[in-house]
This record gives structure tokens, sequence and C-alpha cells, in this order.
């Protein structure tokens, strides 16, 4: 459903040119967006992988940009396309908050 919005697929061909390129890169793909101060849980896919998971706190997302900076073996993330999600969202239809 979503690739067929206009920005989506602007996203996707912005990525693959990334990924077509001679960079350094770690893209993150990211489901929904929610706040939930303290709650810094996610777990990740990589591309290839099936993508789980509907959401994902911001507090989550800064604080896996945060590990991806500081972690030792930064040759881990490179070159890597991630899929955020929050653990336990896995089998969900879509996000907890979501109220239609």
């Amino acid at each position: 459903m979503l690739h067929q919005i206009p920005a989506v697929h602007d996203h996707v061909t912005s990525a693959k040119r990334i990924e077509e390129s001679t960079l350094d890169y770690t893209l993150l793909r990211l489901p929904w967006l929610y706040n939930e101060e303290g709650n810094e849980e996610y777990a990740y896919t990589t591309k290839g992988e099936p993508f789980v998971g509907v959401q994902v706190t911001r507090q989550a997302a800064a604080r896996a940009i945060v590990d991806i900076i500081e972690a030792k073996n930064q040759e881990e993330y490179i070159r890597e396309s991630l899929g955020l999600y929050e653990p336990g969202t896995e089998d969900y239809d879509k996000p907890s908050f979501y109220s239609f």
C-alpha cells in the first residue's frame, strides 16, 4: 500500500542510489513512530530479511542511532539497511495507537 504513495517511491529511489554508490552508509527503515518516554527498546532486521514490527518509539530510534555511532565494531553497520521495530510488535496488524 505505501509503495503507491509518490513520496515513498522517492525514498526507495534515493535508497537505491545510495546503495549503488561507493559511500559508507547506514540506512534506517522506520515503521510508525510514536512517543513513550523511557521506551528505548528496539530490534532490527537487515535488508533481505522480512520487515517485521509496525511501530517503534522516537526514543528507541534515537537510541539506535547513538548505539550505531558508538559501536565498537563500526564495520557491522557499514553499507547496511536496517529495519527498526519495537520488540513484541512482530505480529501486530497495525500500530497499537492506531484508532481506525
